[in-house]
């Protein structure tokens, strides 16, 4: 279960992800997230979210990733 407490991983903020990474957030639920270019690292913060600093960040922390 997706709670306030456990954040949602998401691993590669493109396009889609960045969607996914907002509407996450519209629903307050905590994202971290991790994405090769710093742009897109950049992007995810400005979203309110928490960049990682790499993919094993997110798969060790999170329970819930999204691809």
């Amino acid at each position: 279960m997706i709670t306030a407490t456990h954040p949602v991983g998401v691993v590669g903020i493109g396009l889609v992800g960045l969607a996914i990474v907002e509407r996450l957030r519209a629903a307050r639920i905590k994202v971290l997230g991790y994405d090769l270019d710093p742009a897109r690292r950049d992007a995810l913060v400005a979203a309110n979210a928490v960049a990682a600093a790499s993919a094993n960040d997110v798969f060790g922390s999170c329970d819930n990733i999204v691809l």
